[in-house]
């Protein structure tokens, strides 16, 4: 059976915290937190200690879609240090300037496949 679930984001835009109360109610055995700006990021993260995720089989963190080259070691050192282990960081291929940034997260980074839309990383044959 496949799990399913959703992106905070797609529920309640730009607020995590109203998304999980939506979704608590469902039986989803998956949760993407999602902070897709950077104004998003640090009130996350520093949530993460307290949020009730014990009903979810499988949690992962969206990294903000877009930053500034000057903005990533921050965010990456930010993301490696409080964001648990076990929990995947979903990073967008054209956010990248500096892969030697997040080389060290191993398994953890998932580089996801875009759209049309975006001028990389929308097969596997694009960069």
């Amino acid at each position: 059976m496949r799990k399913i679930g959703f992106s905070t984001g797609a529920v309640a835009y730009g607020d995590f915290e109203k998304a999980l109360s939506i979704l608590a109610l469902s039986n989803l055995a998956c949760i993407e937190l999602s902070a897709l700006r950077m104004s998003e990021v640090k009130i996350l993260v520093a949530a993460i200690p307290h949020l009730r995720l014990e009903s979810y089989s499988y949690v992962s963190f969206h990294a903000p879609s877009s930053y500034s080259a000057g903005d990533e070691a921050w965010l990456a050192d930010l993301l490696y240090s409080n964001v648990p282990e076990t929990w995947p960081i979903v990073v967008h291929p054209d956010a990248i300037s500096d892969a030697t940034l997040w080389k060290r997260f191993g398994r953890r980074v998932a580089i996801e496949n875009m759209d049309r839309r975006k001028p990389i990383g929308r097969n596997v044959r694009e960069p």
